[in-house]
């Protein structure tokens, strides 16, 4: 099953093996548009959880 999420995550795990400084933020958001669909966010949702990651860990989508 090749799932794209699955994809973009190699595609990270490959660029930071090569170049462990590597840039691969511009998949962050195809990672987490797969999760929030995953898990059937709500745009309130989804505002729930980007609020809370930034507030807790200070950093997020």
């Amino acid at each position: 099953m090749d799932l794209p999420v699955i994809s973009a995550a190699q595609h990270i795990l490959a660029a930071k093996r090569a170049d462990v400084g590597a840039d691969t933020s511009a998949l962050d958001p195809e990672i987490d548009r797969y999760v929030y669909t995953l898990y059937d966010l709500t745009d309130a949702g989804i505002a729930f959880v980007v609020g809370n990651t930034r507030q807790v860990f200070g950093f997020g989508p």
